[in-house]
C-alpha cells in the first residue's frame, strides 16, 4: 500500500509541476534591503519585465533593463510606487522593449527616493544578467 501511495503522489507532483511552468516567471531578485521593498521578475518568452513595489516604506522600485547590440547599448527603465503596485513592460509593447533574441540581458533593481532638491537616490540595489536565447 504504502508503494501504490508513494507512485501516485509522485505522478501528482510530476503533473503539477508541468501545468504551472508554463505560467512561472524564468528569474526573479529582490531589492538587499532587510525587508525587500522591491522585486522584479522576468520571463524570456514575450520579453516580459515586471517591477513591483512591495512595502509601504516611501521608496519606489526603480528597475533597469540594458542590452548591447550592434555596437550600442539599448535599456529601459520602469518604476512602481506605492505598496502593491506594479509596472510590466513585455516584447509586444515593441521597440526597446522587443529584447534581441542571443543578448545579455542585464537587470538591475534598487529601491528610489526623491532626495530634497527632486534629485532619484538609489539604494539597496542587485544586479542580475541573463542570456535571451531562443
Amino acid at each position: 500500500m504504502r508503494r501504490a501511495f508513494g507512485v501516485a503522489g509522485s505522478a501528482g507532483l510530476l503533473v503539477l509541476g508541468a501545468a504551472t511552468s508554463a505560467y512561472a516567471a524564468d528569474g526573479s531578485m529582490e531589492t538587499d534591503d532587510l525587508f525587500p521593498g522591491g522585486k522584479v521578475t522576468w520571463t524570456k518568452y514575450g520579453d516580459i519585465i515586471t517591477a513591483c513595489d512591495q512595502d509601504a516604506d516611501g521608496h519606489a522600485a526603480s528597475v533597469s533593463v540594458n542590452y548591447y547590440k550592434g555596437g550600442q547599448y539599448y535599456g529601459y527603465s520602469l518604476t512602481a510606487g506605492g505598496n502593491g503596485t506594479c509596472k510590466t513592460r513585455r516584447a509586444s509593447d515593441g521597440g526597446v522593449y522587443n529584447l534581441p533574441e542571443g543578448a545579455m540581458i542585464k537587470i538591475e533593481i534598487c529601491l528610489a527616493k526623491d532626495n530634497s532638491n527632486g534629485v532619484a537616490v538609489y539604494t539597496y540595489c542587485d544586479t542580475a544578467y541573463y542570456d535571451n536565447n531562443a
